[in-house]
Order: C-alpha cells, then structure tokens, then sequence
C-alpha cells in the first residue's frame, strides 16, 4: 500500500473550537478574526474577565481558550 504521508485535508480534521477571553473589545474582536480567517478554526465565545470566561468555558467546552493576562 502507499506509505502515509501524516498529513490530512483541512476538511477531515476536527473543527478547533475556541474561547477568547480579553477585557478589550478591540482584541477580542480582532483575536475571533484572526482565528475564524484559519480554516477549521471557529470562535464559539468571548468574554471580558476570568470570572465570565469560566461560566462560558463550562457552557461551551472549549478545545482551546486564548487569555489575556
């Protein structure tokens, strides 16, 4: 058979679902638009402080989460 070349398309790679967390409006916005412009990269939430990115982190079960310390 042909020897794997440990690669795979972008379409058969499971979506990276991530959380952004910033206090600033501007990065977040920014931050979702750099990460959502990757393929198989999608935002399913924000938020503005640790408290908040907790509540939403247990909602939605981030694979990833970025955080501004």
């Amino acid at each position: 058979g042909a020897a794997s070349s440990g690669s795979f398309p972008a379409s058969s790679l499971p979506e990276l679902r991530v959380l952004v967390v910033d206090d600033s409006a501007y990065n977040r916005s920014t931050i979702t638009q750099m990460l959502e412009a990757r393929p198989g990269v999608k935002v399913i939430g924000r938020a503005v402080n640790g408290k908040e990115a907790l509540k939403v982190a247990f909602e939605t079960e981030p694979d990833a989460i970025t955080l501004d310390l």
